[in-house]
């Protein structure tokens, strides 16, 4: 097992919020970020410029998530005081709308990648998780989603639309056919609660980071599990695949970001940290540029450069395929 640290300083640090930030999202041009702050605000800023777009008043609490719209042109807000939102991202508050229905606060938005619907989860701990699925369009709701015996933490869809993971509290995966309203697969192999999951770039595989400081690969067709990253006794809060089959980019609870090139999921490479927990990654659209935010109130902004392997990458693809449930391909993370 091999860890490397090859550190460098962020390329920009965004401050302004006066509170932890829980969340960051990069609209689809790649011309601005969203973040989200226990200060009740959600910050844009202008990339690459870092010069704050607008700064909205949002919740009556903490702002646990946030989301662009496909198309750029809707920010999605979902927080506290149980209340989801819809913006105009460089606009006031009057053009916000408010979808109700939650309750307890909410910890995770996302659109579907066809734009039709909109994903709100959370909940109370230690109460049954919320998962409620919403028409972009019109704001109706479509549908709940049951089965999270705690609180919802993330909710995902793959590239195609046709799946939604969501995870949280209770330490089990879900995947959902939101068309039909129906559950195809629960995965229940982390021994701590799920914070985060995502998607490989064409929607074979699913990452999932916990508590129990393991990353978790799984085939998205049968919810086998296919690889396992171990990691140290420290959490994993944050995950986002990098466009291009660039690798995989993780957030720790001690504040390092790790990367993995994902032809040797033997070795993590720390590539920044934070002076506290990292609960939210996002990448740039063209995969070079990763936001982290953290309890720590910045986000950091770390260029990947351009040699990341894509070619390697489709070999890390192609082994983890033959993998089998019990399969353990440990990793450490570095310190």
């Amino acid at each position: 097992m091999n860890a490397f640290s090859v550190e460098s300083k962020p390329v920009m640090t965004l401050e302004g919020h006066a509170g932890p930030v829980w969340s960051v999202a990069f609209n689809p041009q790649g011309t601005m970020l969203a973040t989200a702050s226990e200060d009740q605000s959600v910050g844009v800023w202008s990339i690459p410029s870092g010069r704050p777009v607008a700064i909205l008043e949002a919740h009556g609490g903490g702002v646990n998530a946030v989301a662009f719209s496909p198309d750029g042109t809707l920010l999605a807000s979902g927080g506290e005081d149980g209340l989801v939102k819809l913006w105009t991202p460089t606009q006031a508050e009057e053009d916000q709308r408010v979808f109700h229905g939650h309750h307890g606060g909410v910890n995770a938005v996302t659109f579907s990648p066809n734009g039709k619907w909109l994903v709100s989860g959370g909940g109370i701990y230690q109460a049954p998780g919320q998962v409620t699925v919403w028409n972009a369009q019109t704001g109706r709701r479509k549908c709940a989603l049951k089965g999270h015996s705690n609180e919802v933490l993330a909710a995902v869809f793959s590239p195609d639309s046709r799946t939604l993971a969501t995870a949280g509290h209770d330490g089990c995966i879900r995947l959902w056919d939101v068309a039909r309203e129906r559950v195809t697969a629960v995965m229940t192999r982390h021994l701590g609660a799920v914070w985060t999951l995502a998607f490989s770039e064409d929607g074979s595989t699913l990452y999932s980071g916990s508590d129990d400081g393991t990353v978790r690969c799984w085939d998205v067709c049968d919810g086998r599990e296919l690889a396992i990253l171990e990691g140290d006794t420290f959490g994993v809060l944050a995950l986002v695949c990098l466009p291009g089959e660039g690798g995989l980019v993780a957030g720790l609870f001690n504040g390092n970001v790790l990367h993995w090139e994902l032809s040797d999921i033997h070795s993590a490479t720390t590539i920044g940290r934070h002076y506290q927990a990292v609960f939210s990654l996002a990448t740039s659209p063209d995969g070079y540029n990763v936001a982290g935010g953290s309890m720590d109130g910045l986000v950091n902004l770390w260029h990947l450069g351009s040699e990341r392997s894509r070619a390697s990458a489709r070999l890390f693809r192609e082994s983890i395929s033959q993998g089998v449930p019990d399969r353990h391909c440990p990793v450490t993370l570095a310190p």
